[in-house]
């Protein structure tokens, strides 16, 4: 039968201690947990390891004659643990950072050219996606923070500084017959056009069918291109039209490669917000590096 080591631990501070209540305070343990450590250690062993004694226990034979082995595993444990954390102390900080797919394009960059000032080692990861998937991973420690485009789902443990926002346009190209046409356009124009979207849960897809459906009209089936790049090319190319904050669409805007028609009853609003992890569970040197994405942020989209 294997020796859980764990137990052998347990049971070398029992020894120490010579009480159950004393050892477990010291290995943060609740003495159940620890009373159950002790048993299954004993039915390794086949025979009694202590005995009580007063308030206390003391060592029967066998227990004495396994202390030395329960001592040695308890001095290796304590070694490994102290240079896993001199391991971790000297790692270069890394943020895994989630970046919604509204400021895919603009984002990462700015955040890599405040990081460049930063001296010493450094890691950044950026993963992109819907703003509701990117929380969820935040939530559940797959990422350390997340800047999302959904400021009104957020979970109840995280940690949330707001930013500017902005509101959403339809985009067509230049060539579209809605860029063509004299007066705005129309929300039932809208449902009958192929709306293209980065992907099936984009917060602005959401927002755009909800205030279709606040209008009473049935959202058109969306079409989901894996990202503002594919989004792009499928505008420009006259394949889709989309709703987007004009942002995204600075350069061909301003090349009047894409127009931005109005559309009355079309409210969209973005509203950015960088969620993380509580910072008392980040290193400093990731609490560094969030406070970097937060400026790179804040430069892009600053708070009213």
């Amino acid at each position: 039968m294997r020796v859980p080591l764990e137990a052998l631990v347990s049971f070398s501070a029992v020894a120490e201690a010579g009480s159950v209540s004393r050892a477990a305070d010291c290995l943060h343990l609740s003495q159940p947990a620890l009373s159950n450590q002790l048993r299954l250690l004993r039915e390794v062993c086949g025979q009694p390891l202590l005995q009580r004694r007063g308030r206390g226990v003391a060592l029967t034979p066998a227990g004495q004659a396994l202390r030395p082995y329960a001592d040695a595993v308890a001095v290796a444990a304590r070694q490994a643990s102290a240079y896993l954390e001199r391991l971790h102390d000297h790692a270069p900080a890394e943020l895994h950072l989630g970046v919604c797919w509204t400021l895919s394009v603009s984002l990462p960059g700015e955040v890599h050219r405040q990081l460049g000032g930063l001296g010493g080692p450094f890691a950044l990861t950026v993963s992109s996606g819907p703003s509701r998937a990117l929380l969820e991973a935040v939530d559940e420690g797959l990422l350390d923070a997340a800047v999302t485009a959904d400021a009104h789902h957020l979970p109840a443990g995280l940690e949330a500084r707001r930013l500017g926002g902005e509101k959403a346009a339809l985009l067509v190209a230049c060539t579209h017959p809605l860029a063509q046409q004299a007066g705005p356009v129309t929300l039932p124009q809208l449902t009958r056009e192929r709306l293209v979207w980065p992907g099936q849960g984009a917060a602005i897809r959401l927002m755009t069918e909800h205030a279709l459906r606040e209008a009473h009209l049935t959202p058109p089936p969306g079409h989901f291109l894996g990202g503002y790049l594919a989004v792009k090319e499928a505008v420009l190319g006259g394949l889709g039209v989309t709703v987007a904050p004009p942002s995204l669409f600075r350069r061909e805007l301003d090349a009047n490669w894409v127009r931005a028609p109005d559309v009355p009853g079309l409210n969209v609003q973005m509203e950015y917000v960088l969620a993380s992890r509580p910072r008392a569970l980040l290193r400093p040197g990731v609490l560094t590096l969030l406070d970097l994405t937060w400026q790179a942020a804040r430069t892009l989209y600053p708070a009213d």
